[in-house]
């Protein structure tokens, strides 16, 4: 009973990863039709994903490289579908603000591009800092839109930015892909590498 129960949450972590990952062309058409409710609640289901895939797939004791890999293209997918979804709906606000939207896009593009051109693969550390930003970035968004002010975003590019220096750090540091390196000082950098999943 306690390995259906494992296998039930890990199949609920995968639904909720693939759910997210399909939620990405959802919100560009949301954007596109100009139904802003709907990329809201797309979005928000989105990142609510997002919080619940993680740990249903520890508590399952089911998480892999692959649900890692697969985790970190439904992150980019979504944040990035967010973005160019906001700039259709609010294109004024996003023109004001459009030196920190490369930096936003800067962040989370370059560490995935170097970690790609040294291990053909991509990677997923899921930093601290990364599952940090992942929750300010939206939540910056939302204070930005709701306020007129755009100081939450300069601070979720700030930590978006220290979260990209140390994906590139790490990358640079190991001799083959890992996956879950919570830290730049983490001991996972220096234990022996594993194989990656194919």
């Amino acid at each position: 009973m306690f390995v259906a129960h494992q296998s039930n949450l890990s199949a609920w972590a995968d639904r909720l990863t693939h759910a997210r990952m399909v939620s990405a062309p959802v919100l560009l058409a949301a954007a596109m039709l100009d139904a802003p409710r709907v990329f809201v609640v797309v979005a928000a289901c989105g990142f609510l994903s997002d919080a619940l895939d993680g740990p249903l797939a520890r508590a399952a004791h089911s998480a892999s490289p692959r649900g890692a890999a697969l985790d970190s293209r439904a992150d980019v997918a979504l944040c990035v579908a967010m973005l160019i979804g906001l700039a259709i709906l609010l294109p004024a606000p996003f023109r004001a603000e459009r030196v920190t939207l490369v930096v936003v896009v800067s962040a989370y593009v370059v560490p995935i591009a170097v970690g790609w051109l040294k291990f053909r693969t991509l990677t997923a550390y899921h930093t601290i800092l990364a599952r940090v930003s992942l929750v300010v970035l939206p939540l910056s968004v939302v204070l930005w839109l709701a306020w007129q002010t755009a100081w939450p975003v300069h601070a979720a590019a700030a930590l978006l930015t220290l979260s990209a220096v140390e994906e590139l750090a790490i990358t640079l540091m190991l001799p083959a892909p890992r996956h879950d390196v919570p830290h730049l000082f983490s001991s996972a950098i220096h234990a022996s590498p594993s194989r990656p999943e194919p």
